[in-house]
């Protein structure tokens, strides 16, 4: 990414109803992460939030003002291939209902009729909380998965569970958007190639399991508040 930029809004406060004799109020960390996309480039993403209201988590909400050519390759964990998905004049298409949850990660490609000093794509929700997700899991399938932590934060890599769980073969592929190419981090017998590896607030990367299995990743919400 040519630029992330991760920011706590604060506490949200909503009343349940204007009448309420007693009114319920519920308090909810809310958050963004800023994407810069730069025309005709690939930025590898991840939406790091709980949806604000209903089932929010999808291409539409998502990413929905980006500019009229510009596309989300979601990655078929099935068939090991993309699924593009393209805005036009009309709007997205059907598609763009598919959901995407924390953890998973996707490739947004910048229209080429994006200004050259890039548009600021805004990713907003709720922070993960104590009572929406104390542990998040992560679906790594035997193969290639997109993939992200699941939480809003900057981490250094071996200190996920999944690094630390990993074995010699599995790898992470680090997209950079500014050479439109991979950085590769290998799992070897001595360890992470790169053991200074950061991962960045909606940042996502390419995952290779080499373990012959989908593995459950597990990982602990790594902030006390909220």
């Amino acid at each position: 990414m040519k630029k992330v930029t991760a920011i706590l809004l604060g506490t949200l406060i909503a009343s349940s109803a204007a009448f309420a004799q007693d009114p319920v109020l519920s308090r909810n960390a809310v958050g963004y992460v800023k994407v810069t996309v730069e025309p005709s480039k690939l930025n590898l993403v991840r939406f790091d939030f709980e949806p604000m209201s209903g089932d929010a988590n999808v291409i539409t909400n998502i990413v929905g003002d980006l500019p009229v050519g510009s596309q989300v390759l979601l990655w078929n964990t099935a068939s090991q291939e993309y699924t593009p998905i393209v805005k036009t004049r009309s709007g997205w298409p059907s598609t763009a209902t598919n959901r995407v949850n924390r953890g998973e990660s996707f490739f947004v490609f910048g229209a080429s009729t994006i200004d050259p000093a890039g548009y600021d794509l805004y990713l907003m929700g709720e922070v993960p909380d104590s009572t929406t997700a104390p542990t998040s899991t992560v679906s790594l399938v035997s193969g290639l998965s997109m993939a992200g932590y699941p939480y809003p934060v900057s981490v250094l890599w071996t200190n996920t569970v999944i690094a630390q769980q990993s074995i010699q073969g599995d790898e992470v592929l680090m997209w950079d958007s500014g050479t439109q190419s991979y950085t590769p981090n290998a799992r070897t017998r001595s360890g992470w190639s790169n053991p200074s590896m950061t991962i960045e607030p909606g940042q996502g990367f390419w995952f290779k399991n080499s373990s012959g299995t989908t593995i459950n990743w597990n990982e602990e919400k790594p902030y006390n508040w909220p």
